[in-house]
């Protein structure tokens, strides 16, 4: 069962082609079904994580995890949060 549903699985497919080592963006994007091996996964894909292409990436290629350098960049917002929250409290 789990098997058949992880065949409904959406990969993270480029729109257009991108060129190496550039910010993948939203609307370069689109999510369709068949998944291939080692692809980024729709719930993967999140505004808080950057995605450069490694190499040129042609239109309706997959995003292949090997082929991307992915940048986590939640701990960084949540720091200047933090440091903003802070001011606020010294100023107070």
């Amino acid at each position: 069962e789990l098997e058949a549903l992880g065949g409904l699985r959406r990969g993270v497919f480029a729109k257009n082609s991108i060129s190496k080592g550039s910010s993948v963006s939203n609307s370069e994007v689109f999510f369709a079904i068949p998944l291939q091996d080692g692809q980024l996964v729709a719930n993967e894909w999140s505004k808080y994580v950057t995605h450069k292409p490694q190499s040129d990436l042609a239109a309706n290629s997959p995003l292949i995890k090997a082929n991307l350098t992915i940048e986590k960049q939640q701990e960084k917002i949540w720091k200047i949060v933090q440091e903003t929250q802070n001011l606020f409290k010294e100023a107070v």
